[in-house]
């Protein structure tokens, strides 16, 4: 007869590799479609309008599968005490946002409105369909299954949030197909977009919803897009080190002590996702 913890062994392995194959194919497919459509349709207006459909087509096929996977992908309100309680990790992890970034798009934002209805509608499409996407396929979609397959073993939510948060970070790599991208500036998003998964991976757990989750990564994306020249690409910029290490450091070292300091709460989602 096999025991409790072999059955939880068996029902972890037999989630995981499927989730993890899903997600790649997700992914790929995702890539494939967004590069085709850079190639048939250059222009940048129209095709943040063909992104956020094909976002939101993509994001609809996720939810359909997550149904396969027994759990499903919550925009609800959520857990407002948990968003009041990660309030001060969002706010101290992205100081330099707050304090600097948002700021200097705020004091650009009469020669962002110069460029163009097209680009200022485009960026804001752009914004959207980024943090609506990520948060609905890395945090709804890849965290929650794996927390669902980690939940019969210790520790399940800080795995979780690790592995999905790595997964999102190695999937930049794809960003070295931009034309002028160079292989530092790609491998610093890599790095700093896992350690944005770890933030808003913290963030999902304890608030059980993806509604904040994309609207923080909306806002910021938004920003990023509208700061940045008309067509530049990601990949294109490299940080210095040592503003890298501060900036990013401390967000991740916020976010980690939230992961680790709070794993009691850590769990409460699974209930929300089944």
């Amino acid at each position: 007869m096999i025991n409790a913890q072999k059955k939880a062994t068996l029902t972890q392995s037999n989630m995981v590799r499927p989730l993890i194959f899903v997600t790649i194919g997700i992914y790929l497919v995702y890539i494939f479609a967004s590069r085709l459509i850079e190639l048939l349709v250059p222009n940048y207006g129209i095709n943040s309008v063909i992104h956020i459909v094909l976002v939101a087509s993509i994001s609809f096929g996720i939810m359909a599968i997550a149904k396969k996977f027994n759990f499903h992908l919550n925009y609800s309100l959520g857990n407002l005490r948990g968003l009041v309680r990660v309030l001060p990790m969002i706010v101290i992890g992205m100081w330099y946002f707050f304090l600097n970034t948002l700021p200097q798009v705020i004091n650009n934002t009469s020669d962002w409105l110069n460029m163009g209805i097209g680009k200022n509608m485009a960026d804001v499409l752009y914004g959207i369909s980024a943090g609506f996407w990520e948060e609905t396929f890395l945090r709804g979609f890849l965290l929650a299954g794996l927390l669902l397959a980690f939940s019969t073993g210790k520790n399940s939510g800080i795995k979780a949030v690790i592995y999905s948060a790595l997964i999102f970070g190695a999937m930049h790599i794809t960003n070295l197909m931009n034309p002028g991208s160079s292989l530092l500036g790609v491998f610093q998003q890599m790095v700093y977009a896992a350690i944005f998964g770890v933030l808003f991976g913290v963030l999902y757990l304890h608030t059980h919803t993806l509604v904040y989750g994309i609207i923080i990564h909306s806002v910021y994306d938004f920003a990023s897009f509208m700061s940045a020249p008309k067509g530049a690409l990601a990949g294109d910029a490299v940080i210095q080190w040592n503003g890298f290490i501060v900036v990013f450091g401390s967000m991740l070292l916020v976010a980690l002590f939230y992961l680790f300091a709070f794993r009691k709460y850590n769990q409460t989602l699974v209930e929300h996702i089944k």
